[in-house]
C-alpha cells in the first residue's frame, strides 16, 4: 500500500497541543520583563522533547506586529521601532540537541540600554526543530513534522503603565455602491496606550419593533501599543428582518473602563444590510 509523505512545520505561538508527540514544546508562552534602562534581567524557559527521537534546536530572536486582522506578522531582528530584540541573549547555547524525554532549562537575559527610550518593546523568541520528524496523523497520513515554537517577549520599564484601547469606528462593511457584498458588522479598535492589550469584543443586537435581542459571538483581539484592530462580525441569515440597534462593548481587563459603541442599520427581507444615517 502506497503511504502519502508530507512535510510540515507548525507554529506554536499558544500553549496548544498540535501533535501529542512532536518533538518541541516549551513553557512559558510568554516572558515579561520590567528592566529599567541601564539594567539587566534574566528568566528561564523549559524545552522538552516528549518525542521517541532527538531533536535537533535552533533558538533565533526576531522582531514581530500584528496586522490589522491580528496575524503574526515577523521581521528581521532590530527592523522595528518598537524592537529589543538586540538586547536579548540567550545561554548557554542558541543551538543544541533534547534527547528523548529530555528537560532543558534555557536562560534568557534582557539588557536594556542606558541611552534607551522608556517604551514598551518585545521581540519574538523561536525555537526550530532542525530534523524532521515522521508523525502518523489521525487520517493515517505520515507526516515530516518540523516545530517551530514562538515565545513573546515584552519588556515594560518601571513608570510605562498606560493601557487604552479606544473604538475607532463601528459600522457596516456591506454596501459597495448599491450592491450588496455581505452581512457582517464591523469593528475597528485603536490601542492608543503605552501598553499591549488583550481582550474581547461583543455586541447586542435589539429589534427596534419587539424588543428582541440577540447576542453575537464575542471576538478575542490582541493589540500592541499603536496598532489598529480590525473585527469583521457576521450577522447569522436567519436574523429576522427590520430596524436593530446595535451596542458593540469592549472590555480589555477588569481594571480598565468597558468601551462602548452604538449603531443602527436595518436588516431587510434579502438579508441586505442597511446602516440608518
Amino acid at each position: 500500500m502506497m503511504r502519502l509523505f508530507f512535510m510540515m512545520i507548525v507554529h506554536i505561538l499558544v500553549c496548544i497541543p498540535v501533535y501529542a508527540q512532536s518533538g518541541l514544546a516549551a513553557a512559558p508562552m510568554q516572558l515579561k520583563f520590567d528592566a529599567n534602562t541601564g539594567a539587566t534581567q534574566t528568566q528561564k524557559v523549559i524545552l522538552s522533547n516528549p518525542s521517541k527521537g532527538p531533536v535537533m534546536v535552533a533558538a533565533e530572536f526576531s522582531d514581530w506586529y500584528r496586522d490589522s486582522t491580528g496575524n503574526i506578522i515577523y521581521r528581521l531582528p532590530s527592523s522595528l521601532p518598537a524592537s529589543c530584540s538586540g538586547w536579548l541573549k540567550i545561554f548557554p547555547a542558541s543551538q543544541f540537541v533534547l534527547q528523548p524525554g529530555e528537560l532543558k532549562e534555557v536562560t534568557v537575559m534582557l539588557s536594556m540600554p542606558s541611552d534607551a527610550l522608556k517604551e514598551s518593546t518585545n521581540s519574538m523568541l523561536t525555537f526550530t526543530q532542525l530534523n524532521k520528524q515522521q508523525v502518523m496523523s489521525q487520517q493515517g497520513i505520515l507526516i515530516n513534522l518540523a516545530v517551530r515554537v514562538g515565545i513573546q517577549i515584552y519588556n515594560v520599564p518601571p513608570g510605562v503603565h498606560i493601557k487604552d484601547v479606544d473604538i475607532d469606528q463601528f459600522t457596516d462593511t456591506l454596501f459597495k455602491g448599491e450592491k450588496v457584498v455581505g452581512k457582517q458588522l464591523f469593528l475597528r479598535l485603536r490601542n492608543s496606550g503605552e501598553l499591549s492589550a488583550e481582550g474581547k469584543a461583543s455586541i447586542e443586537l435589539t429589534h427596534k419593533e419587539t424588543g428582541a435581542k440577540t447576542a453575537l459571538p464575542s471576538v478575542p483581539f490582541y493589540t500592541l501599543p499603536g496598532a489598529v484592530r480590525q473585527i469583521s462580525i457576521p450577522l447569522a441569515d436567519s436574523l429576522p428582518p427590520g430596524r436593530y440597534s446595535a451596542v458593540a462593548l469592549v472590555d480589555y481587563g477588569e481594571d480598565q473602563e468597558l468601551r462602548v459603541g452604538e449603531l443602527e442599520f436595518t436588516n431587510t427581507a434579502n438579508n441586505g444590510l442597511k446602516v440608518v444615517k
